[in-house]
């Protein structure tokens, strides 16, 4: 830490919990999204931006 101001341990450490649990619910999502489509996360990426955009 390059500063003298005081860090509030208990929000960063409350901030970092919430990052986790978000971060396992994404990855959680990708592996049933790949389940349900058999497609890895670039190929569903692919897919919905071709849906999208209504290409072939």
């Amino acid at each position: 830490m390059t500063s003298a101001r005081p860090w509030n341990y208990a929000a960063l450490d409350a901030v970092e919990r919430l990052n986790g649990r978000a971060a396992m619910i994404g990855f959680t999502a990708a592996v049933i999204g790949e389940l349900i489509t058999g497609n890895g996360v670039v190929g569903q990426l692919k897919s919905l931006v071709i849906w999208y955009l209504n290409i072939g």
